[in-house]
């Protein structure tokens, strides 16, 4: 009788092994398959998620490194390496929507702020990622001078301070470079998106990742603003630990460091909340403590 019920539940559990081998290999011999049949060969490519990267190229690029080739061989990873130069991309994922189109998803880094790194300007993600360089604008034509002209101080003119570098070169007006604060206060060039701006003393390369903290903390801060005050942002600076965002309609807000950053966003909402009521305007912010908040004008 034992062996009989052994036999028995032997006889049973085979189908279910052999059904559950069935459903392992069944995938790999489809693609094994697939891997070498003319049936499934790319003739169509379908771009979704470009925002910040131009559509038509990518799909064209996409087109050209795909089509003809077996829809079993082509992924994710094959697709990045692809699209790498593109430093916008974060990320790809890819479908393939039987039996001849190759669907490619692209997710992108959002551009957060521009950052000035010396003379010039780039675009960076939330998480640090330098995305892009601007391009610098063209300098504006100096005014010149008629040759005949003579080079005489007209009356009342001040005398040049002594030490000065002369502002007349071959007849030509040459304009002081802008301080670096005030650069920083004009933002880059034509500028594409509205973006605050930011300020680093390292050196940064596209592509990469930048490695000064306070600017890191200082995207921190913006990630963590409400998405109203994040969009007004103008002008992020850290001076002596304290992060500092300015806004376009002239709010300051003062965060000290990156701690406590959620007590921070609660005292500023109470704060913003009572001037509102009173309808009243401030202009300046401290939550550096976050249960001690600051503001101007006094209430």
């Amino acid at each position: 009788m034992a062996t009989t019920g052994r036999s028995g539940r032997r006889s049973r559990l085979l189908p279910a092994v052999l059904l559950s081998g069935l459903i392992v290999l069944l995938p790999l011999l489809i693609f094994t398959v697939g891997r070498h049949t003319k049936a499934f060969t790319v003739r169509h490519v379908v771009v979704t998620g470009a925002v910040q990267l131009p559509k038509s190229t990518v799909t064209a690029l996409l087109e050209h490194a795909y089509l003809g080739h077996n829809l079993f061989t082509v992924d994710a990873a094959a697709v990045r390496r692809t699209l790498a130069a593109y430093t916008y991309l974060a990320d790809v994922t890819i479908e393939r929507d039987f039996p001849d189109t190759l669907h490619v998803s692209l997710f992108e880094y959002q551009p957060a702020a521009y950052l000035l790194s010396g003379q010039d300007w780039y675009v960076i993600s939330r998480e640090g990622r330098v995305l892009t360089r601007l391009k610098r604008a063209k300098p504006t034509p100096a005014a010149t001078r008629s040759p005949t002209a003579k080079a005489s101080p007209s009356a009342g003119a001040a005398s040049p301070t002594p030490g000065a570098s002369s502002s007349v070169d071959a007849g030509t007006k040459t304009l002081p470079r802008p301080t670096s604060g005030a650069k920083l206060r004009a933002g880059p060039p034509n500028p594409e998106m509205q973006l605050p701006v930011m300020r680093t003393a390292s050196a940064v390369t596209v592509g990469t990742t930048v490695g000064d903290s306070n600017v890191f903390d200082g995207l921190s801060v913006l990630a963590a603003l409400p998405a109203a005050l994040r969009r007004d942002a103008m002008l992020v600076t850290t001076t002596g630990g304290t992060i500092v965002i300015e806004e376009r309609a002239g709010l300051k807000m003062a965060f000290g460091d990156t701690s406590r950053l959620d007590a921070k966003m609660l005292a500023l909402h109470a704060v913003l909340a009572r001037y509102a009521s009173l309808y009243v305007t401030p202009t300046f912010v401290d939550v550096s403590v976050p249960d001690r908040p600051v503001a101007s004008p006094m209430l």
